[in-house]
C-alpha cells in the first residue's frame, strides 16, 4: 500500500475491498463473526484510529459504524483476520482497498 493510499485512509475516506490479484485460500471465521473479523467485499469501511504499529478500521452497516475486529500492521501493511484466538495473515496483493 502506498503513502497516497495510506493518508486517503487516514482522511477518513470510504473503501471497499476489491478482487485481490494473488488468490489464496485462508481460514475464515465463523459466518455469524464475518462481518466484524474478517475484510468483506462489498461493505464499506473507513479507518478509525491507529497505535504505533497497527491501522484499526470500522465498517458500515444498517447507518451504524461498526468496530471491526481485523488490523493492518503498518510497517508491513499484512492485514490480520480474527479468528477465535488465532490470526490468518493476508500479504499485500491478497487484498486491494479500492476507494469509492
Amino acid at each position: 500500500m502506498n503513502n497516497q493510499k495510506i493518508t486517503r485512509l487516514k482522511k477518513g475516506n470510504v473503501f471497499t475491498f476489491d478482487v485481490p490479484f494473488i488468490m489464496s485460500i485462508k481460514k475464515s471465521p465463523k459466518e455469524e463473526q464475518s462481518l466484524l473479523c474478517e475484510h468483506q467485499y462489498g461493505e464499506k469501511y473507513a479507518f478509525k484510529n491507529e497505535t504505533d504499529n497497527h491501522m484499526f478500521f470500522v465498517v458500515y452497516k444498517n447507518g451504524k459504524k461498526l468496530d471491526c475486529k481485523w488490523i493492518i500492521e503498518k510497517e508491513t501493511n499484512i492485514l490480520y483476520v480474527s479468528i477465535i484466538s488465532k490470526w490468518e495473515l493476508y500479504i499485500p496483493g491478497e487484498y486491494v482497498i479500492k476507494f469509492i
